[in-house]
């Protein structure tokens, strides 16, 4: 959806809509983009695991994602995914 939330499928085939906590998008559109291609880039097609926080007032579930040894919201947080896609938090 964008540079923090991913649309993960489970095991049996559930849609599970996931918000990346502590990670915010940029505000200009080509780093947003760019922040949005690195999170696809980090977790299609592989199995990741959501240490599952809460669910957010949208429905989301809000947590820690991590794909192998990696974890994807302090990539993308730190802005090592993407130069200049990282913001302030």
């Amino acid at each position: 959806v964008d540079g923090r939330t991913l649309r993960l499928v489970t095991d049996g085939g559930t849609l599970v809509p996931v918000r990346l906590e502590g990670v915010e998008v940029p505000t200009d559109a080509p780093r947003a983009q760019a922040m949005a291609a690195a999170l696809k880039k980090l977790v299609q097609g592989r199995q990741v695991r959501v240490g599952f926080r809460v669910r957010d007032d949208d429905g989301f579930v809000l947590g820690q994602v991590t794909c192998g040894k990696r974890n994807v919201n302090e990539v993308l947080a730190k802005g090592t995914a993407v130069k200049g896609a990282a913001v302030s938090p």
